[in-house]
């Protein structure tokens, strides 16, 4: 799996959607985001009348219109390690431990798990949901 599906399974399994403009089409013309400056014009029929009005206030045109970046944040891999919960934290410690321990030592194997990176605790995580796809 590449980064950026890595980050779009993992958003979606915590709850994340992907964002369509022209589920918000209301027929108004389409304005600048006063807090992100995005601005742009999209039919939203095909008909060349129905554009979309945003701001980040009511549509999540900024932070939210991607979904975070999982693979490179150990910020952001947090949020799911958070949510992980009952027989799923065993798992998941399993698949880590699976990916970086190369070691007999106990002392060893729990440091490798500790300094896990994103990617590998991206991949531990989907692996752990059944979602990693080779």
């Amino acid at each position: 799996m590449n980064p950026e599906a890595i980050n779009r399974r993992i958003a979606e399994l915590c709850g994340w959607k992907a964002f369509h403009m022209e589920d918000r089409c209301d027929g108004t013309i389409r304005t600048r985001c006063g807090a992100c400056g995005r601005e742009g014009h999209s039919n939203c029929y095909g008909d060349g009348t129905g554009q979309i009005e945003f701001s980040c206030a009511d549509m999540p045109c900024c932070d939210e219109a991607q979904p975070k970046n999982y693979f490179n944040s150990l910020d952001c891999c947090r949020e799911f390690e958070r949510n992980v919960q009952g027989d799923d934290r065993s798992l998941y410690i399993d698949m880590i431990y699976l990916l970086v321990s190369k070691s007999a030592d106990n002392f060893e194997q729990q440091w490798a798990i500790f300094n896990a990176s994103p990617p590998q605790r991206c991949e531990a995580f989907l692996r752990m949901k059944g979602e990693w796809v080779e």
